[in-house]
């Protein structure tokens, strides 16, 4: 069976903005004193986010990417989900994939937790037919089915264990 995401030696690199804070004159005067008496450093303005990645992922499987800050997990799932292209590599996707950025991203507050469900099923390309299909999983999935058919923002403001589920949601 062949894979529904292959990954072969991805890589993604960024440019470092030179920030330019305000400089007064005694920084200036300062800084060419330093200077003098310092060797010459080169600047690296370039910063590797992922670099050689290989990976693959089956059909059905679910994956989760772990990592501590900084360690590329969101630009790993942006790549995947087509969101920026990589430095090197590829990325090849077989199939529609759904990656969850961040927990939160995509609810509207208008809409309740079912509507909400249908808008992004329908984002992802999902049919109704497929929403309807899968509806009680997503639901029960969800853990929220005591919430699902209230409005996102009034979970915010009324109920305290909505709130802590919201607050999970958007952080």
């Amino acid at each position: 069976m062949q894979a529904a995401i292959e990954i072969r030696n991805l890589g993604k690199q960024y440019k470092l903005a030179a920030s330019e804070p305000y400089i007064a004159l005694r920084d200036i005067i300062a800084g060419t004193v330093k200077n003098m008496f310092r060797p010459r450093q080169q600047q690296d303005d370039k910063f590797w986010a992922l670099r050689d990645i290989n990976l693959d992922i089956q059909p059905g499987e679910r994956v989760g990417i772990i990592g501590r800050n900084g360690a590329g997990k969101s630009t790993l799932l942006k790549i995947i989900s087509r969101i920026i292209p990589p430095t090197t590599g590829e990325a090849t996707i077989r199939g529609r994939v759904g990656s969850l950025l961040e927990v939160g991203t995509g609810f509207h507050p208008e809409l309740t937790g079912r509507e909400n469900i249908y808008l992004n099923g329908s984002i992802l390309g999902l049919k109704k037919a497929e929403i309807n299909r899968q509806l009680d999983a997503i639901i029960d999935f969800s853990g929220v089915i005591k919430f699902i058919d209230t409005p996102f923002k009034k979970l915010q403001q009324r109920d305290a264990d909505a709130t802590g589920f919201c607050r999970g949601l958007s952080s």
